[in-house]
């Protein structure tokens, strides 16, 4: 599971650097190398994709939009032919995933109706 706040890396930025979980196109290049280093492909797997939502008056309104398209391609690109979504919209999602049977379970909540407690 990755939790991509951002498509890829601002280009200002220069040097070495270790891949980063907050950015998709990298998220996914660790990702991949696992894959190959266990042997498997993205056949293998179900992939999920979920988020996109607006959940901050302060964050430009489109962020989870091009998230979501910039995913979709970079999944595509990948290896993936179908995943599943939930995506889009204004509010919080909250993801549910069982480790022993890979089970993901998500729900939304418009905005005010989570409590995190």
């Amino acid at each position: 599971m990755c939790h991509c706040l951002l498509p890829k890396r601002a280009q200002s930025a220069t040097g070495p650097h270790r891949l980063a979980g907050r950015y998709l196109d990298e998220s996914l290049v660790w990702v991949r190398g696992r894959m190959r280093h266990y042997g498997t492909a993205p056949r293998d797997y179900e992939a999920g994709l979920f988020g996109g939502s607006v959940v901050s008056t302060g964050a430009p309104s489109d962020v989870g939009l091009r998230n979501v398209e910039a995913a979709r391609h970079l999944l595509s690109a990948s290896g993936w032919d179908t995943w599943r979504e939930d995506v889009l919209g204004a509010g919080n999602r909250q993801l549910r995933f069982e480790l022993s049977s890979g089970s993901v379970s998500v729900s939304f909540h418009a905005p005010g109706q989570l409590s995190l407690r």
